[in-house]
C-alpha cells in the first residue's frame, strides 16, 4: 500500500537550478509527466511541489520528477497516492551537478 501525501518538498543541494514536476499514472496505466512545473528552485533553496496545482487528479499514483535546467531530469523511485488537502508531504533532496545528480527521499511528514 502506498503512502498518501498532499505535496512534495524538494531541497536543492546541487550545483544547478531545478524545477519540480510530477509524474502520474493515468487510467490506462501509462506514466505521464504533468505539463506544469514549479518556478526555479535555486541552489540551497527548498520548494513545494503541489500535484493538484500542476493538474494531477485526486487519487492518482504519483512520483516526484525534477527538471534540471540545462541538464537531465531525475524521477524518484518511490510512488505515492495523491490526496488533495492532505497535510502529509514527501520530502526530497537533490544534489550533485547538472549531468550527474542524485535524488533521495528524506522523510514523510
Amino acid at each position: 500500500m502506498l503512502h498518501t501525501i498532499g505535496k512534495f518538498t524538494l531541497h536543492n543541494d546541487g550545483w544547478f537550478v531545478c524545477k519540480g514536476r510530477v509524474a502520474y499514472e493515468d487510467d490506462d496505466g501509462q506514466t505521464i509527466v504533468a505539463e506544469g512545473a514549479t518556478g526555479n528552485i535555486l541552489i540551497n533553496e527548498t520548494g513545494d511541489v503541489d500535484p493538484g496545482a500542476l493538474g494531477v487528479a485526486d487519487g492518482a499514483k504519483i512520483w516526484l520528477w525534477v527538471d534540471i535546467v540545462g541538464g537531465d531530469h531525475n524521477q524518484a523511485s518511490q510512488a505515492f497516492t495523491y490526496k488533495t488537502g492532505s497535510p502529509k508531504a514527501a520530502n526530497y533532496n537533490i544534489s550533485g551537478v547538472t549531468w550527474s545528480n542524485r535524488l533521495g527521499l528524506l522523510s514523510i511528514t
